[in-house]
């Protein structure tokens, strides 16, 4: 299974799977590339859904789900791209712990993910 193919589990419900057949893996790349390129700022995953929407209505990049973007994060973890920053936390809007993320320059994932 590739890293940027969408998928939805057997348990979800059918409007899941139809979601997931949309989803072309260029797209999850482009996302993908958003993203890395938005976490040379560290921050949450609250902070980087914002600051999406804010490159997404700047006409920087394409609309997302925040589960979407999150999942994207996640595949740059995978891909040791994107690292949590070690020992430091930001607070929610319900005022809750929350892990602080960035990206990682010059790493293997740049390769896979092409120029960024």
């Amino acid at each position: 299974m590739s890293i940027w193919k969408a998928f939805a589990r057997k348990s979800d419900p059918d409007t899941s799977h139809m979601a997931a057949a949309t989803h072309e893996p260029i797209k999850v790349m482009g996302r993908a590339k958003a993203i890395y390129k938005l976490l040379t700022i560290p921050m949450t995953d609250e902070q980087l859904v914002d600051a999406y929407q804010a490159a997404v209505d700047a006409g920087l990049a394409q609309p997302s789900s925040p589960q979407a973007i999150r999942t994207s994060r996640c595949q740059l973890v995978y891909l040791e791209a994107v690292e949590m920053v070690e020992g430091q936390y930001g607070t929610t809007r319900m005022g809750n712990k929350a892990r602080i993320w960035r990206s990682i320059p010059e790493t293997q994932a740049q390769a896979q993910l092409g120029e960024l």
